[in-house]
């Protein structure tokens, strides 16, 4: 979605428009993936149509000092750790239909098609990676939910800090305080203003959360909704569009076939409709998450109720109108739509000063035990 979101305002029309434009296309990363054909028209897509965003674990591309900053090391990856489905649904859907991201868990078990039962994220690397491996991915997403993957966006461990770094500071809010031994993050309960370096550890948290992958994919999902939050704020200042068109076309890799097109087009269409009211974030359908397969833990799909999933996304979600969140239990599948603030927002403009992180002062219950958050039960809120 951030992706697609900065395309959609390339694509506006305007001679800012175009010049963004320009610096995205000419370092846009291109190649040779197998995707579904796709009729389009100018700002329309008759059929709809379906991106698969994908995040890998490489770290191949990392600089020296990008290596020193996130304490990491320079190795190459084909896991893919965040995989998601951006739906724009047909022309003719019902009035008041939001485009959906559609989020599958890394660990979800399933056929990879000439490959057998395998988690999902490790298509790409059987694949052999690179256009081969997002060809195969695409080919698994596509048998596992039915639906056709028309365009492909795929960023690894580089590709993500040098994006959230030309992003700047965006707002997130925790239900919860959480730490993260992994990396040494720690944050506080409540709104709190996340910076570029702690947005990987955020995203890519997987010990201290209550629902497990669940939980590190609704992060993803409100990081990129909150990264959409900042791009919009920002994206007028000449100098903040510039670097950021710029940096996102050199750390993306798109199929060859994404460009200015009636196809690009219909993708820009309907992102800018996002941003400017909802977008729908959900996940695939889950039967457990917490399964054993051999020695290794697995995700547990709900294959019955996928194709109903599904459809569903090219009708009107009927809780479009509220933030809440319903609790997730092993059958429920989390829906929830996004809503940009109506007030323009400094976050992640060059002159603007972070906002105080909240932090309560602690308190407590009547048996003397710490009291809950009172983040808990708030639905902009995640763990």
């Amino acid at each position: 979605m951030l992706a697609a979101g900065l395309v959609a305002v390339l694509l506006l029309g305007s001679a800012y428009g175009y010049l963004l434009w320009r610096a995205f296309d000419e370092s846009l990363q291109r190649y040779p993936v197998t995707v579904a054909p796709v009729s389009a028209t100018q700002w329309s897509v008759p059929s709809g149509m379906n991106l698969l965003l994908v995040g890998t674990d490489d770290r191949s591309r990392l600089t020296d000092e990008e290596v020193a900053k996130y304490s990491t090391g320079r190795t190459e990856s084909t896991l893919t750790d965040t995989i998601m489905v951006l739906h724009i649904p047909p022309s003719d859907a019902p009035a008041g239909t939001p485009v959906s991201l559609v989020s599958i868990p890394r660990d979800s078990w399933v056929d990879i098609p000439g490959y057998g039962m395998d988690k999902i994220n490790a298509a790409f690397g059987l694949g052999g990676g690179g256009a081969e491996g997002t060809s195969l991915l695409a080919e698994t997403v596509t048998a596992v939910t039915g639906m056709p993957i028309h365009h492909t966006l795929v960023v690894d461990f580089a590709s993500f800090a040098r994006i959230t770094e030309a992003i700047g500071p965006v707002e997130v809010c925790l239900k919860e305080p959480t730490s993260d031994p992994a990396t040494g993050l720690a944050l506080p309960a409540g709104p709190q203003v996340l910076e570029p370096e702690d947005a990987l550890a955020f995203v890519r948290q997987r010990q201290n959360l209550p629902n497990g992958d669940l939980d590190r994919v609704k992060r993803q999902q409100a990081y990129l909704a909150a990264a959409a939050h900042a791009i919009r704020d920002n994206l007028l200042s000449p100098s903040y569009g510039m670097d950021l068109a710029t940096t996102v076309g050199e750390n993306l890799f798109a199929d060859e076939a994404f460009r200015r097109s009636a196809q690009a087009a219909a993708v820009a269409n309907a992102a800018v409709r996002s941003l400017g009211t909802t977008v729908r974030t959900t996940t695939l359908p889950v039967a457990d998450i917490n399964a054993t397969i051999g020695e290794q833990s697995v995700v547990l799909l709900d294959e019955p109720a996928i194709p109903g999933f599904v459809a569903s996304l090219d009708l009107p979600d009927p809780t479009e109108t509220t933030t809440e969140t319903p609790t997730e239990s092993a059958t429920e599948t989390p829906r929830e739509t996004v809503s940009p603030s109506s007030e323009p927002s400094d976050v992640g403009s060059p002159d603007a000063s972070p906002a105080p992180t909240a932090t309560p002062a602690p308190s407590e219950g009547a048996d003397g035990s710490a009291a809950e958050s009172p983040w808990v039960d708030d639905p902009s809120c995640v763990y």
